[in-house]
């Protein structure tokens, strides 16, 4: 965990060991699937693999980034859920 997470502008801060998932989250931010009710269930993983290729993304990297993006994309569902559920 770093602390502080923002700094005085609020920019996240970012460890260089996850600044490439970061750029493909980034990068794969209009692939996000939805459910029947249009809650967040992930990436579209067709959109994903369009984002690598497009990307140029070693195929030897992309499952360990894939994982991590998976993280990131349930991380994310979650944030979009809470306030929500606090408006309702």
């Amino acid at each position: 965990m770093l602390g502080d997470e923002t700094d005085d502008e609020g920019a996240c801060k970012v460890w260089p060991e996850n600044w490439p998932v970061v750029q493909l989250f980034i990068a794969c931010r209009k692939q996000f699937a939805t459910g029947p009710m249009g809650g967040i269930t992930g990436f579209r993983a067709e959109g994903v693999a369009a984002v690598f290729r497009m990307r140029k993304v070693k195929r030897a990297e992309q499952a360990a980034l894939f994982d991590d993006l998976q993280v990131m994309a349930g991380a994310a569902a979650t944030a979009l859920v809470a306030p929500a559920i606090v408006r309702a």
